[in-house]
């Protein structure tokens, strides 16, 4: 009876570290998704291309910045290109 509790067993760990995996493997192409998002936000800021942040930007989007401000997406578009952020 062990024996087949054992046998029976492995499949089940199989399976919980192929869900290991797979997860680890969707959280990754997550991540790696998110920095793309972010290194075109970055390039569109940086070639002051307005339309592009925009898209990139969701309307319920907000960041703290540096000194503590929260900056929503309407801020953020209101100063871009005024020269107030760099």
């Amino acid at each position: 009876m062990l024996r087949v509790f054992s046998l029976a067993g492995l499949p089940i760990v199989s399976l919980a570290h192929s869900g290991d995996v797979v997860a680890k493997r969707q959280a990754g192409e997550v991540a790696s998704e998110l920095t793309q998002i972010e290194h075109r936000l970055v390039r569109a800021w940086i070639d002051g291309d307005r339309e592009a942040v925009g898209s990139v930007l969701t309307a319920e989007w907000s960041v703290i910045d540096l000194t503590g401000r929260v900056l929503t997406k309407a801020k953020v578009m209101k100063e871009f290109g005024s020269g107030d952020r760099q």
